[in-house]
């Protein structure tokens, strides 16, 4: 019973260290690259159900090496 709790417990610590960089999404101040220009343009599809959606374009330029981008934030007004 002893080593059950001990391994829970573990098991618990672990998962919470694991996730406390999960919340962690603020706006970054002074990234480490430059954004030259960007907009966003709606599209529809031609043709019955064919979809919709919104393009989002965007130039970088001086991007440090070895950062690697993984996550656009857009909010539509």
């Amino acid at each position: 019973m002893r080593l059950t709790k001990f391994i829970l417990i573990g098991v618990a610590a672990l998962s919470s260290l694991s996730m406390s960089k999960c919340s962690d999404k603020g706006f970054q101040e002074d990234p480490p690259f430059e954004v030259a220009f960007a907009y966003a343009q709606k599209w529809v599809a031609g043709v019955k159900e064919g979809g919709s959606g919104i393009n989002v374009v965007f130039d970088i330029q001086n991007l440090e090496p070895g950062v690697q981008l993984d996550s656009v934030f857009y909010l539509t007004h």
